[in-house]
């Protein structure tokens, strides 16, 4: 499983977004799960990599949040339960990467 956490320069949910990520590893049972963090500089790479805001959180190569939104170097906001924040929860998290499809061995 390749585990991505993209974001844009300065992003203020940087650092809690790769907590929370960890923590949703562990919680999979998945604590030695290595992570790349990749930022994400500019509106082109951005386009490339079909980011569509800070922080994204991929798991081999999809967005765990897929979005319709327009690929943009910028924020990005998460529905809850009952709220709109900048990053998902841990539990969210887990309950996303849970769903990603597996690979055949």
């Amino acid at each position: 499983m390749q585990v991505e956490l993209c974001v844009v320069q300065g992003c203020p949910h940087a650092a809690l977004a790769l907590t929370r990520l960890r923590e949703a590893l562990t919680a999979l049972g998945r604590s030695g799960t290595p992570v790349t963090t990749t930022v994400i500089g500019s509106q082109d790479m951005a386009g490339a990599r079909g980011f569509t805001g800070s922080p994204s959180f991929l798991v081999d190569g999809r967005d765990l949040f897929a979005s319709s939104a327009p690929a943009a170097v910028a924020c990005r906001l998460y529905r809850g339960e009952g709220t709109t924040e900048g990053l998902p929860t841990s539990r969210a998290l887990a309950e996303a990467i849970r769903s990603v499809p597996r690979a055949s061995p």
